[in-house]
């Protein structure tokens, strides 16, 4: 079925893609899964320039244009083959780059040559992801928001998945050699969770750690039947280049593609959201990476929802601090109180309370100063979130300083008034002297220990008031996955 439109606008797509690994990739999953019916065929190419880009070197262009599912692709679009030369590592240190990566920088110069040849021959642009995976209609269901005059469409697309979901597909055949890839959404997310990537599950809001970083924020369903998101990354399904005026790719060479690019490019008011899996879905895959993470381990056995969510308010809202206008812009920060869902199943009233839960959480991280309740909390155990050294970390400055002022102020005052009653007992100055430094110790003790306990008691306290607010629900990550983890 061909999606109804006048065909006047060319839709192009287009990769950087090289090296035999992605190269593979490319062809046997992105395009494959491109040439499920409701993708690239459901798209009409009356006009006949459509076209699909592909930025490569040349001995990867000799194998990919022998590849049967290329051949396949020329029957509904023409391709065209754009000449690739990766800098050399040498040669791409000289440059001091931001990007402090020669193939981020290679790939990222591939995209600048991509989007300007979109928007010089005004087509409907789309980059694709060597290592990623669409659902069936996705393509169809995204380019209808195009028809309908908008300029962009967002979709969520974070390295979702570990580079085992391939295995999966396989072994359940929806890849199979030289054959497009049918896969429908609930059946993708379902696999794709199945294989969640440690980025995924690090950024849990209810996993009892802080992440080493944090562009979206996730829950799992009651029933885990699928997640939700709120998010401030997004990435481009089609941009409409014949609508823009001007072109700004200022921030392409020091940034990649999905970073400030499309907000350069874009309002908020010109692009739609997609935000429900079942219209379109998009896994980006990456083999597993280690990750730093901080436990939040007071009181594990008590952990509320209300504790971790105060502290992981306050770690977003200083993450976004320091990655504006580099990973997050305020176009993304703008559809971040929209809430993405991937199901695997029909949405239940539990999942959209969750959702209504998660929007009054993204309303204090944007909205609100944090509560006094949360701030409390975050502060006193900053270091012991980081370090695991908390309680001797607070004793130690507690007793250290205390013990200090002891010194300093409250037992020379003490003997001032002291000694000349020790002077005129003289038989027993010494004697007494000894009584009333050992007395102030062990009255300056119990206070500490009378604050310590009354403090460790009180977040307790909360801790458990709190807890009945809902038990925190949560995939935990392997250990295999934590690098140098305050575990």
């Amino acid at each position: 079925m061909v999606v109804e439109e006048s065909g006047k606008i060319p839709v192009y797509f287009g990769i950087a893609v090289w090296g035999r690994a992605f190269r593979e990739s490319f062809v046997n999953n992105a395009l494959a899964s491109l040439l499920a019916d409701g993708n690239i065929p459901a798209l009409n190419n009356s006009s006949g320039k459509n076209r699909f880009l592909i930025y490569t070197t040349y001995e990867d262009k000799r194998w990919i244009e022998k590849q049967a599912l290329i051949k396949l692709l020329m029957q509904y679009m023409d391709v065209e083959f754009l000449e690739m030369t990766p800098i050399l590592e040498g040669e791409y240190l000289e440059l001091n780059n931001a990007l402090n990566s020669s193939k981020l920088y290679t790939m990222t110069m591939g995209h600048l040559q991509i989007v300007n040849r979109m928007y010089k021959d005004k087509a409907i642009g789309s980059i694709v992801l060597a290592d990623s995976i669409y659902s069936n209609n996705s393509i169809r269901s995204a380019h209808r928001y195009i028809l309908d005059g908008k300029k962009g469409v967002l979709v969520f697309c974070p390295r979702f998945s570990t580079d085992k979901i391939v295995d999966s597909l396989i072994e359940q055949k929806y890849i199979q050699l030289d054959t497009p890839l049918t896969i429908e959404p609930r059946d993708l997310v379902k696999v794709a969770i199945d294989n969640l990537h440690v980025d995924m599950l690090m950024e849990q809001w209810e996993a009892p750690y802080i992440p080493e970083f944090m562009m979206e924020a996730g829950w799992l369903f009651p029933d885990k039947s699928g997640m939700l998101f709120q998010t401030w990354s997004c990435w481009c399904a089609f941009i409409n280049y014949s609508q823009l005026l001007t072109h700004n790719v200022e921030s392409l060479g020091r940034n990649t593609v999905d970073g400030v690019y499309f907000g350069a490019n874009l309002n908020k008011e010109d692009v739609h959201l997609i935000t429900d899996s079942d219209e379109f879905t998009l896994i980006s895959y990456s083999p597993n990476l280690s990750r730093r993470i901080y436990p939040i381990n007071i009181f594990h056995n008590s952990l509320s929802k209300t504790v971790i969510s105060g502290m992981k308010i306050s770690f977003v809202k200083n993450f976004l601090k320091g990655s504006i206008s580099t990973h997050t812009d305020i176009f993304k920060l703008a559809f971040a109180s929209h809430t993405i869902f991937m199901h695997t199943k029909d949405l239940t009233p539990d999942c959209l309370s969750l959702a209504s839960n998660t929007k009054a959480i993204m309303n204090k991280v944007f909205n609100e100063k944090t509560p006094f309740h949360d701030k409390f909390v975050l502060k006193s155990h900053t270091s012991f979130l980081r370090y695991k050294k908390e309680l001797i970390y607070i004793n130690k400055r507690l007793y250290n300083s205390g013990l200090a002022f002891f010194r300093s102020r409250v037992y020379p005052n003490f003997l001032v008034v002291i000694k000349p009653m020790c002077v005129f007992l003289s038989p027993m100055h010494v004697f007494l002297s000894r009584v009333v430094r050992v007395l102030s110790k062990v009255i300056y003790y119990f206070a500490l220990g009378f604050l310590s306990v009354f403090y460790w008691v009180l977040l307790y306290s909360l801790a458990q008031f709190n807890r009945k607010k809902g038990v925190i629900n949560y995939i935990p990550i392997p250990n295999s996955h934590l690098e140098n983890s305050k575990n």
